[in-house]
């Protein structure tokens, strides 16, 4: 179902993710069952959210990573008058021999390794002997059976449920600042301090990530519920933009994690 004056609003980039939010809707709408998606990165579960109020159809949306405060969720539209009954996704502690942590993008390389794809993978939870991670019910049986060794390290993987999951203290506290526009090297300079053009060359040496992408365009436009990622400055999620103050400044609310 495409809505041309709808994808005005939104990057070009996204506008695939948008129809098929609006098909998500469509299918609710019409056949009055709920629907569960893959696992959506908070980008992704805004831009549905927005979605879902503006079609107005007495659609209802949840979502759930496995633990409160989680970045990657499944999300689940569904008709007012029923509940969701599960969101389905398994969680699995990894562990080793030796007490040593698994790093993240250890852990990750692995399981697309397998060949499954990212949209099927949740929330991977580094600890100090191994790694939680979180992933869709459909992949249970294949990764339970596959998943022997993450980079060359033998492991062994076992079931657990919420309560056994490693959530950390959420680090920082919400922060807000004022920036001059929402360019992607104007956010940066501004939120962790760095002049102008030092910002400006962290952006076309591929330094950051948008969402998971890498950007390359200091005038790349960021906006509420992005994640930004910056080498050897960690990652900030924007919660949100405020109105423009008189003078044209944009206050924005973030959450800085090291």
């Amino acid at each position: 179902m495409k809505d041309n004056q709808l994808l005005t609003h939104f990057r070009r980039e996204e506008h695939a993710f948008i129809e098929r939010g609006l098909d998500w809707i469509y299918q609710v709408s019409v056949r009055h069952q709920e629907i569960v998606t893959p696992f959506l990165d908070p980008r992704e579960q805004y831009i549905l959210s927005t979605l879902v109020k503006r079609e107005n159809k007495d659609i209802y949306m949840g979502k759930d990573g496995g633990y409160n405060g989680a970045e990657r969720c499944r999300a689940c539209l569904y008709p007012d008058y029923l509940m969701p009954d599960e969101y389905s996704f398994s969680l699995w502690y990894i562990s080793l021999q030796s007490e040593v942590p698994l790093e993240h993008r250890e852990v990750l390389g692995s399981l697309l390794g397998l060949g499954m794809k990212r949209l099927m993978i949740g929330d991977i939870l580094p600890k100090p002997s191994g790694a939680d991670i979180v992933i869709a019910a459909e992949m249970k049986d294949y990764v339970m059976g596959n998943l022997t060794k993450v980079g060359r390290k033998g492991i062994i993987i076992s079931e657990i449920v919420r309560d056994q999951l490693w959530i950390e203290q959420q680090k920082g506290l919400e922060q807000q600042t004022v920036v001059s526009s929402l360019r992607l090297d104007t956010v940066i300079a501004s939120i962790c301090r760095v002049s102008r053009s030092k910002s400006t060359d962290m952006v076309k040496l591929g330094k950051c990530k948008v969402n998971w992408q890498k950007i390359d365009r200091p005038d790349y436009i960021v906006t509420s519920g992005d994640v930004i990622s910056i080498r050897g400055y960690g990652r900030i999620r924007l919660n949100e933009v405020q109105e423009a103050t008189k003078k044209g400044k944009l206050p924005i609310r973030f959450l800085r994690n090291p």
